[in-house]
């Protein structure tokens, strides 16, 4: 939705305030990218007055393929972020900010792009877009699901990306996979009509951390 990091606060307000008895800080990110690509007309009319970011612009090749345009940029920008300060618990990403999550991820477990001490110990996906396509990223996904715990929250079938949430599930192992739904499409869950959606991220969160907090220390 080519959303700032203000953006993203605001819409994630109800996600905030739900878990606000909870010792959580949330970090929210300017993708390093301004918009390039369209910006919805339902983001311009609540948000007028910008500013527009994005990870990256996918733009469709004469072969076929398609290329994330601003996506260099991104990783660079990205390893700094999460190779500073403390590590990072729970890395997660709502709808474009899903397919960063699942690229940062494989590259996480399958590369050096970060030492495994600054790995996070789950992912947490809001109505993600697509799986990764880039051909960069491809065959970061080949050798099979990613066994990081993910936490996948879908907008039911009125999201206009519900079918690629589903399908993004089979890139995330089952084993450590949690998979809530809400029906008010494509945003983050509210208090108001799906606060036990909210209530079972909380548990969630709380749950995959310190299991996972457990194994590793």
């Amino acid at each position: 939705m080519r959303l700032s990091a203000d953006m993203q606060r605001e819409l994630m307000s109800d996600v905030l305030e739900s878990s606000s008895a909870r010792n959580w800080e949330w970090t929210f990110l300017d993708a390093p990218n301004e918009a390039s690509g369209p910006v919805p007309p339902i983001t311009r009319q609540r948000w007028p007055q910008g500013r527009y970011c994005e990870w990256w612009n996918a733009t469709a090749q004469p072969d076929g393929t398609v290329e994330y345009v601003g996506l260099e940029r991104t990783l660079d920008f990205m390893r700094e972020v999460l190779s500073d300060g403390a590590p990072y618990d729970v890395l997660a990403g709502y709808s474009q900010g899903g397919t960063l999550v699942t690229a940062l991820t494989a590259l996480a477990e399958r590369t050096d792009f970060l030492p495994a001490e600054r790995r996070w110990r789950a992912a947490l996906l809001f109505n993600s877009g697509v799986a990764p396509r880039d051909p960069e990223l491809l065959p970061l996904l080949a050798p099979g699901p990613l066994q990081t715990p993910s936490i996948h929250v879908l907008g039911g079938p009125s999201d206009v990306l519900y079918e690629e949430q589903k399908a993004m599930l089979e890139h995330w192992a089952a084993t450590g996979r949690r998979v809530l739904e809400h029906a008010e499409g494509h945003v983050p869950p509210s208090l108001g009509a799906s606060a036990e959606v909210l209530a079972a991220l909380g548990d969630a969160l709380d749950t995959g951390t310190r299991e996972t907090r457990s194994r590793t220390n």
